[in-house]
């Protein structure tokens, strides 16, 4: 469908279809692949085989990128390259974390030392940061840029609205996404792919999408 999507939009340039794996916390229902809190209580064996699991169908489906996302700690990005390792389909894949600030991912490790301990696996195409608030972007390519091997970071980060747990609901805050000195700095720091995740709207994307196209002209 993806690709009958981009087909039958006649883009007059190269769009790629990338598949989507998101993190083991799902498969539990409780709300714990915002916080990682899996990754200390389950094997590594387990992640490996479940990205595994979730990677080989896309890319018997034809599709040689794929995007790792909202992946909350530093352990199971591990096991994501060691279920890469041991995929004998060429393929690229970028690593998307979220993260609680500017410094740290959602499981309370360091994400400039995450960094470090991924880039350099000979099949990974980028750093993502999604799942996050836009106002954690800028530390987090601050602190983690000169670790990433010179490869691209992809961003989507989540509106800018907080989501508050003991009322259920989203909330508004002072956050404003997208602006063009925001994308223009992200831009100077190595992000070479934006988009939106949480909450961010159509309408949201095609903001993005113009300034993106004025920083590129």
């Amino acid at each position: 469908l993806a690709r009958q999507a981009v087909e039958e939009c006649s883009v007059q340039r190269k769009v790629d279809v990338v598949g989507s794996v998101g993190p083991y916390g799902v498969t539990l229902f409780d709300g714990s692949e915002y916080n990682g809190h899996y990754v200390d209580k389950i094997s590594e064996k387990i992640m490996v085989e479940y990205h595994v699991q979730q990677t080989v169908p896309l890319l018997k489906a034809g599709l040689n990128l794929i995007a790792y996302e909202t992946v909350p700690s530093r352990k199971e990005a591990l096991a994501i390259l060691k279920a890469a390792d041991s995929i004998s389909y060429s393929y690229k894949f970028w690593i998307s974390f979220s993260c609680q600030d500017g410094k740290r991912t959602n499981h309370n490790e360091s994400f400039a030392e995450t960094v470090r301990t991924i880039s350099h696996h000979p099949k990974i195409y980028g750093i993502g940061i999604n799942c996050t608030s836009p106002d954690y972007v800028t530390p987090l390519l601050q602190c983690s840029r000169t670790f990433a091997n010179a490869l691209p970071f992809i961003v989507y980060p989540n509106s800018g609205e907080a989501y508050k747990t003991d009322e259920k609901r989203w909330k508004a805050t002072e956050c404003i996404f997208p602006s063009l000195e925001q994308l223009t700095e992200w831009k100077s720091l190595g992000v070479k792919v934006i988009g939106g995740c949480c909450r961010v709207t159509p309408e949201v994307i095609g903001k993005i999408s113009a300034i993106v196209a004025k920083l590129n002209s």
